[in-house]
């Protein structure tokens, strides 16, 4: 799920359309007011001083926004009666330990010079332009970073005729190409395939922005030039196809390149049991289900998810706000102690949390905090941990008849020889270290060697 009541409407409607039958199949709007979260910001503006008969005139501006979030009435009217509950705890004994690394890097000093210089003009474009520019600024601060070697940046600013239905560029921002023999990302990624095919293990990676903005084909490159057999999987190739296409040709892969909306459902990838987010994109339900390809029953070897970002950049931005949104997701599909009870305090979309930071100057750091706090969360919720279990004994109330009970609330603990598997780093250097502790004894690491990351053994 990605945390709204939309998202169940068309799965709801192909099990039981006869119960939706008040919206109709066009009706997910309708189904939204009824049992979603909307938000509605009115903006009153004097209409320029403008006299009507009977007074001043005020100016109208009503935004709808959808929110995270479900009623309880479509929960039991819709939901509990056809749900099975299967936690990850219950099948966890089949599957092998599950890791994600974020990655923070520095960038290049004139890929740093150029980024900032291209933000300063997208947030003053912001400023002007207001939503017009929030398409382009999204994609050129995500995307300038990685491709800076392959494209010159160029981010168009277009208005709509409301009467032709035509397009005015209102503005153009750009940013030159850069001579860079290797970015910091590719010398990690070369560094991390390296690592991995010298135990055997194939690797997966995500590039997400394919269109005016495709890097496959310089990754592809730089890594045969170190010796790598990459494949890059294709949107041409059909969705029925594709399991079979990698199955086919995974022998002849080390390495092999694809959209996460490629293979983000239905596809079990057990020979890429490392894979990379060499591209972040801020679609939550994307990033959830790419990123568990290959930790599916059936996988043998442990299996490693790395995030890579550059740090104080849109791409770091997006993670930390990705970790905030998977932790409302949890919450929404009851995984969290809170459920559907709580308040979310920050429950804008990340589109619009990220274009809020460009505009008012703020930064989003701390990629690799942000996704161990959430990672904690979500291991607390697989595993069970998140709280301790209330159980109810029976017991006979005094003086009244037998069978008059009463039900004693008490509480057990959960975490009793349970371990985790944590990352820690020390020093400026960042040097690593992985050890294998007691869940009990996790917060007393943080405070002495500040988290990074955790794992699931």
């Amino acid at each position: 799920m990605g945390g709204y009541a939309t998202d169940t409407f068309y799965l709801l409607y192909r099990i039981a359309p006869h119960e939706l039958k008040e919206f109709g199949y066009k009706g997910v709007e309708s189904f939204l007011k009824k049992y979603g979260v909307i938000e509605t910001i009115q903006k009153l503006d004097e209409d320029g001083g403008k006299s009507y008969r009977y007074g001043r005139g005020k100016k109208r501006n009503v935004i709808v926004k959808k929110r995270p979030g479900i009623s309880p009435e479509a929960v039991g009217k819709y939901l509990l009666h056809r749900s099975c509950f299967i936690r990850l705890a219950d099948v966890i004994d089949g599957l092998p330990p599950y890791d994600e690394i974020v990655i923070t890097f520095k960038m290049d000093d004139m890929q740093k010079e150029f980024y900032l210089n291209l933000q300063d003009s997208l947030a003053q474009a912001m400023k002007t332009h207001k939503i017009r520019a929030m398409s382009a600024m999204l994609q050129s601060l995500l995307c300038y970073p990685d491709s800076c070697v392959v494209f010159p940046e160029k981010a168009v600013i277009r208005v709509k005729n409301k009467e032709t239905g035509e397009y005015k560029v209102i503005d153009v921002i750009t940013a030159p190409m850069l001579p860079i023999a290797l970015l910091p990302k590719e010398q990690e990624l070369i560094k991390l395939c390296q690592e991995e095919k010298s135990q055997g293990r194939k690797v997966l990676v995500y590039v997400t922005f394919t269109g005016n903005r495709d890097i496959r084909l310089r990754l592809k490159k730089i890594l045969e030039e170190k010796g790598f057999k990459v494949g890059i999987l294709q949107e041409t190739i059909e969705p029925k196809k594709r399991e079979e296409w990698i199955n086919k040709h995974s022998h002849e892969f080390d390495v092999l390149i694809t959209n996460p909306e490629l293979v983000k459902l239905g596809l079990d990838l057990y020979e890429y049991p490392t894979i990379v987010f060499f591209e972040v994109g801020y679609n939550i339900f994307t990033l959830r289900q790419a990123a568990r390809r290959s930790w599916r029953i059936g996988q043998k070897q442990p299996v490693k998810v790395y995030y890579f970002c550059y740090e104080n950049t849109m791409q770091e931005a997006a993670l930390v706000l990705t970790a905030k949104k998977v932790e409302q997701a949890l919450l929404l599909e009851g995984d969290l102690p809170e459920g559907l009870a709580t308040e979310f305090s920050d429950s804008g979309s990340i589109i619009e949390e990220m274009a809020k930071a460009l505009v008012e100057g703020r930064t989003y750091s701390g990629a690799e905090t942000s996704w161990a706090q959430m990672r904690k969360k979500e291991i607390e919720s697989s595993l069970g941990l998140n709280s301790d279990e209330t159980i109810f004994t029976v017991s006979a109330v005094a003086g009244k008849q037998d069978k008059a009970v009463k039900l004693k609330p008490e509480k057990i603990s959960k975490i009793d020889n349970v371990t985790i598997s944590i990352v820690t780093t020390k020093g400026k250097k960042k040097s690593v270290s992985r050890m294998t502790v007691k869940y009990e004894e996790i917060d007393n690491l943080v405070k002495k060697y500040g988290l990074v990351q955790f794992g699931m053994f």
